[in-house]
């Protein structure tokens, strides 16, 4: 567990995706509940990839627009500093990326939703066979 508060924040904001991706998936699937390491895996392993691609696509916009993007290797040599004179530019980026990256897991989730076992379901809900439904 984080002992600092900073610590706090940044095991939220990682986790932050992947608890998207669970709590979508919840609510468009069956009533089977996963063990608590499973969910737990399911949550770290969504947050990981979905933040591992938004990077990927930072990095890409970075290339093509550098002008539009924070300087990130500014940010590394020169750090606090850098950091003090464009703060709401790197809030903005920080948040935006974070937002992306729960829009991004929660449309996996929505996409790979499952539906619920034949046998849990009405009649109507199988796809139809006879034709009367």
């Amino acid at each position: 567990m984080p002992t600092t508060v900073t610590g706090l924040v940044l095991l939220v904001v990682l986790l932050l995706p992947g608890l998207a991706f669970v709590i979508i998936r919840e609510r468009r699937g069956s009533e089977h509940r996963p063990t608590p390491f499973r969910e737990t895996g399911a949550v770290v392993f969504c947050s990981v990839l979905t933040e591992l691609v938004t990077l990927a696509l930072f990095a890409v916009t970075r290339a093509l627009m550098p002008g539009l993007t924070p300087d990130v290797g500014r940010l590394i040599r020169e750090g606090t500093d850098y950091a003090r004179d464009h703060y709401a530019e790197l809030g903005w980026w920080a948040v935006g990326l974070l937002l992306f990256s729960c829009v991004l897991a929660a449309t996996a989730a929505a996409l790979t939703g499952e539906r619920p076992h034949a046998s849990a379901m009405s009649a109507c809900e199988v796809p139809p066979a006879c034709g009367k439904c």
